[in-house]
């Protein structure tokens, strides 16, 4: 197998704003804070684009009001704006540039119009407007709408096309399952012979469609968390600069469930009825601050989508929930999560996402809507491709726990498959490697200092000193060393 993703990108050259060394510590808890609202000068500031006075502001508070309840709010969002520029570092007019350069014919009001529309994400920094650096990686899925802008499709092949095939073969079969066996490493450079490094690998975990696992090799002196553990990791801890790397094997389940026919439901309720099937706990109907909330906006929702089921079953509203998100919302590559605020409204507000913000916001609605819903990641390992991926599960009495990838099933209706886009109601193919449980579940052993991705574990963290490496400071590879078709257990 060659299938494999790299971690490394070159970037634009970042905008000087606030500078990263000056934030200060910022703590794992003070992501709770995130929900806290903001002093209404920092607020603004930040929005006009003016991040070194927003941060100044921060500053002054921290400094002359160490008591007051928002420190840990205002640590998180100096924190938030020492990294903004860096992730939305590409200049508006340079845009038009990189399009011209990707053979678009565009012109600098063709841009805005795809901003206006919401197609690119904008910014504005030292009042300018700045875009996310990979904004093509976006456009290129919508390239009917940038004239002479290869397509996602063009480019990679119909992504869509293995998918078709095997929502065939297990339609066929009933089944699918398959032995995967996957290799990730991180690597740490240009740090001093003394300094501690630590590095986190994401391993497979136990799951209810993944089994078997198995740690073929890996790097000595790894310590392995728990195959239960929330999210499942491996922890190195060493001296100066190096790498560490983990192979694991295991098998993923994938049986097929119609959940649009009346005889496949009921096959469902069979299947479920014969099998020990875990029950929900008060946590998978909850609200988990700061993303998982029912604000007014997710509860005005909630309640449309209630109109639209055909009746107040859990199955009739989990499916008004999928079709609400695969049928309103459009894919686009987001900032860290970290950038955002409570991502279900931030999703439903603008009406874009990326399969982590779909899956966070399938399962609000649901959790909103009295159905118990939790949170699943990790890779999506097929044979033409690897990279990091989310989605969700969702319980009804009847049929136990199921899955839900509104990324794909978005994708499915932006192709105008709706075949392929029911078939991710219920189901996932067989090409998953399941990491992480629940959304911001904590690693073990990991330091006081926040995460560079504090809410999903997909390509693993590192620190040096005690502080989280961003992106950029570190290199990670994940390889698909072997996928195997296998008879069902």
């Amino acid at each position: 197998m060659t299938v494999s993703w790299s971690g490394f990108e070159e970037r634009p050259d970042m905008v000087p704003a606030v500078q990263v060394e000056d934030a200060p510590d910022v703590y794992a808890a003070d992501v709770a804070a995130l929900g806290m609202a903001l002093p209404a000068s920092i607020a603004r500031c930040k929005e006009a684009g003016y991040l070194d006075e927003a941060a100044r502001l921060c500053r002054d508070v921290l400094e002359h009001d160490p008591s007051s309840p928002l420190v840990p709010r205002l640590r998180l969002e100096w924190y938030r704006l020492a990294r903004l520029a860096g992730e939305y570092c590409m200049p508006l007019d340079k845009a038009v540039a990189e399009l011209a350069a990707a053979g678009a014919e565009v012109t600098v009001e063709d841009v805005r119009a795809l901003v206006a529309k919401g197609r690119i994400d904008v910014r504005f920094i030292a009042g300018k407007p700045y875009t996310l650096f990979y904004f093509l990686d976006t456009l290129s899925i919508y390239a009917a709408e940038v004239p002479g802008l290869a397509s996602a499709d063009a480019a990679d092949g119909d992504m869509l096309a293995p998918r078709r095939a095997m929502c065939d073969e297990m339609r066929r079969s009933g089944h699918a399952a398959r032995d995967i066996t996957v290799r990730a490493a991180i690597e740490v450079q240009d740090v001093e012979p003394g300094d501690d490094v630590r590095i986190w690998l994401p391993v497979a975990a136990k799951a209810p469609q993944q089994s078997r696992i198995e740690v073929l090799d890996a790097s000595p002196e790894g310590r392995l968390a728990a195959a239960d553990a929330p999210a499942r990791a491996m922890f190195w801890q060493f001296s100066g600069s190096g790498s560490r790397s983990v192979t694991f094997r295991y098998r993923i389940d994938a049986p097929y469930t119609d959940l649009w026919t009346s005889e496949g439901i009921a096959a469902a309720c069979e299947r479920a009825q014969a099998a020990a099937c875990e029950a929900p706990t008060e946590s998978d109907y909850a609200q988990e601050a700061p993303h998982i909330a029912f604000t007014p906006l997710v509860r005005e929702i909630a309640r449309a989508i209630r109109e639209t089921a055909r009746d107040d079953s859990p199955l009739e509203l989990a499916r008004a929930a999928y079709d609400y998100v695969t049928t309103h919302v459009s894919y686009r590559y987001q900032p860290s999560y970290i950038q955002l605020d409570v991502i279900p409204d931030y999703c439903l507000a603008t009406g874009y996402g990326d399969c982590g913000v779909m899956a966070l916001t399938f399962i609000t609605l649901c959790r909103c809507l009295g159905v118990a819903a939790r949170w699943q990641s990790g890779l999506y390992a097929a044979p033409d491709c690897i990279s990091p991926h989310d989605w969700a599960m969702f319980y009804t009495p009847k049929t136990g726990w199921l899955w839900a990838d509104c990324s794909f099933g978005i994708g499915a209706h932006r192709a105008h498959d709706e075949e392929l886009r029911r078939f991710y109601f219920g189901n996932l193919d067989p090409w998953r490697t399941v990491f992480n449980r629940a959304f911001a579940a904590p690693l073990e052993l990991a330091a006081e200092a926040i995460r560079r991705d504090p809410f999903d574990n997909q390509v693993g963290e590192a620190a040096v000193n005690g502080r989280s490496l961003d992106e950029e400071e570190f290199a990670y590879t994940v390889e698909l060393v072997d996928i195997a078709e296998v008879p069902p257990a």
